[in-house]
């Protein structure tokens, strides 16, 4: 790993998207990626309460190593408060918990919709829960 890198990331409809910054995601702009929440592994590393990592088990082999509390890096950057929103209060265990929630929930509502677990599946009620 080359280092830390600040990216903007989204819980919404079982994915997971990233963008550069907060900007290119209120543009509209395509994620740089976008990553299907079933079949991935979360894990908190031992001794840390902010940093996890996501293991892709789908598609190519990759592993994201994410650092929960990243608010002084934000404002380092320039993002503001306004841009990094909720996210600043959040730890590692939160967002673990989030993602296993968001890909049970999306995962329930597939089969229940179609039976087919890659169906598209709809607006994500987590992702509103998280932003109140």
């Amino acid at each position: 790993m080359r280092g830390w890198q600040l990216r903007r990331f989204e819980l919404c409809n079982g994915q997971l998207f990233w963008w550069e910054t907060p900007a290119q995601a209120a543009s509209g702009m395509k994620p740089n990626r976008v990553q299907d929440l079933i079949g991935m592994k979360v894990r908190q590393d031992v001794g840390s309460s902010s940093t996890f990592s996501l293991s892709t088990t789908i598609g190519e082999d990759k592993v994201y190593e994410l650092d929960a509390i990243a608010a002084q890096f934000a404002a380092a950057a320039g993002w503001g408060v306004a841009q990094v929103g909720r996210s600043l209060t959040l730890d590692a265990a939160t967002w673990i918990k989030a993602l296993e929630q968001e890909c049970i929930f999306h995962r329930q509502l597939r089969l229940e919709t179609s039976g087919d677990p890659k169906a598209d599946c709809g607006r994500s009620l987590l992702r509103e829960a998280l932003a109140t």
